[in-house]
């Protein structure tokens, strides 16, 4: 996980460091990185895990816009190959882990404040 000042900061440094990306709660800002994560992915700049965590419904809203796209045709690929929606960190954890493995260790940059 790595932490960033501003949302440019982050959007720079996310995919070029990145083995997955999850998609927690949070703001507009979030919600720009995750569309942008599964832009990439859609046109096949991006090819790895991208884990949306519903954690207590956080996404449903979301989660029923791409299903209907999905079913209207207008996402080129399915929409379980674009992402994987996961309920508990454990699922989306169990997911990763048969996605790209673990060695073991869980690595936490943080930025200086």
């Amino acid at each position: 996980m790595t932490f960033a000042r501003d949302l440019a900061e982050r959007k720079a440094r996310l995919l070029a460091v990145s083995d997955a990306v999850v998609v927690m709660h949070g703001g507009v800002g979030t919600l720009d990185e995750a569309l942008e994560v599964l832009e990439l992915r859609k046109h096949g700049l991006y090819d790895e895990p991208v884990v949306l965590l519903n954690t207590a419904g956080s996404h449903d809203g979301l989660i029923l816009q791409l299903r209907r796209m999905d079913e209207q045709g207008f996402l080129p690929l399915p929409l379980a190959e674009l992402v994987f929606v996961a309920d508990t960190a454990a699922g989306a954890l169990a997911y990763l882990e048969k996605s790209v493995g673990t060695d073991g260790e869980i690595v936490t940059a943080r930025l200086p404040a």
